[in-house]
């Protein structure tokens, strides 16, 4: 998909379009957030489909910002991640560590590997 120089794509691009493989912008990071895309891989890895509250979260066109459990500073960097109990399982993605503005993580009571 080549998309660049076209004056109407949305920015950020749609989270979906991000994970395309011949998505032409998938490694600009105003097009496609790197945070965003951490995030989204913890959703797939931790089974999100199945927590108890998974309000925005992969929602091609909400910000990772209005995802439940997610906090961001002023700049959209994710400083908090607060899930504990909300039915995680499955493995930890290693993208997690792309999040390097972090500074609290909860996950406790899940069933993390």
């Amino acid at each position: 998909v080549n998309l660049n120089g076209n004056s109407n794509l949305l920015n950020p691009a749609p989270l979906d379009l991000c994970f395309f493989p011949s998505f032409d912008l998938k490694d600009v990071s105003a097009m496609c957030p790197h945070e965003r895309n951490a995030l989204k891989e913890l959703y797939d890895s931790t089974n999100g489909g199945e927590w108890a509250n998974n309000e925005n979260w992969a929602d091609p066109h909400v910000s990772h910002c209005d995802w439940h459990g997610i906090t961001c500073n002023g700049s959209n960097n994710t400083i908090k991640i607060e899930l504990s109990g909300n039915g995680l399982s499955g493995t930890l993605s290693k993208s997690i560590g792309d999040l390097s503005s972090v500074k609290e993580l909860n996950l406790g009571g899940n069933e993390i590997k």
